[in-house]
């Protein structure tokens, strides 16, 4: 989706991650265009804003552990930690291949639209990277989807470039 800023794509994103590990006990991919990005996003684990959408989804931060890269998420302390986010970069693209995990049901490339400068920083095709990561995790008869997340005002569609998609004009509000 493409949407303003501050209109809650990722606080709903991760609201749905939360509220999926508790019922399903399913898991995402949280994916950004570099690693230190990616490693600042997991880095930020336990902030306001995080303990803010754990509490709307009726649960704490105890519910939750951070591990090197990785949320784990167990319900009640006498249950074993699970996977819930795997935090990684479009720049680390190799290191998903043969990591699929059947809980991972949601491949999500945040800040997937983003300025000319920040494109041109990345070395490599963030279409195809990200595409590759999905194939990879996508093993066998595995169900998991690809959510494409970023800023309307300051977007470039590289995905629109890749596929030969007509750029839709927007005025307002969220384009999906």
């Amino acid at each position: 989706s493409i949407a303003d800023r501050d209109v809650g794509k990722s606080y709903g994103m991760l609201k749905r991650c939360m509220v999926r590990a508790r019922k399903h006990g399913e898991a995402m991919v949280w994916l950004r265009r570099t690693d230190d990005e990616a490693k600042a996003l997991c880095q930020a684990w336990g902030n306001s804003k995080v303990k803010a959408i754990a509490e709307s989804a009726h649960l704490s931060l105890d519910n939750f552990q951070k591990r090197g890269e990785r949320i784990l998420f167990r319900l009640n302390k006498d249950e074993s930690w699970r996977p819930m986010i795997r935090y990684g970069g479009l720049s680390s693209a190799s290191a998903f291949r043969d990591t699929d995990d059947p809980a991972e049901k949601i491949l999500f490339l945040d800040e997937a639209f983003a300025t000319p400068a920040k494109h041109n920083r990345y070395v490599g095709n963030e279409v195809e990277d990200c595409l590759d990561i999905f194939k990879s995790l996508r093993k066998g008869d595995c169900d998991i989807r690809l959510v494409l997340c970023g800023n309307r005002e300051r977007h470039i569609n590289l995905w629109h470039e890749y596929f030969g998609i007509e750029k839709e004009i927007i005025e307002e509000g969220t384009y999906r």
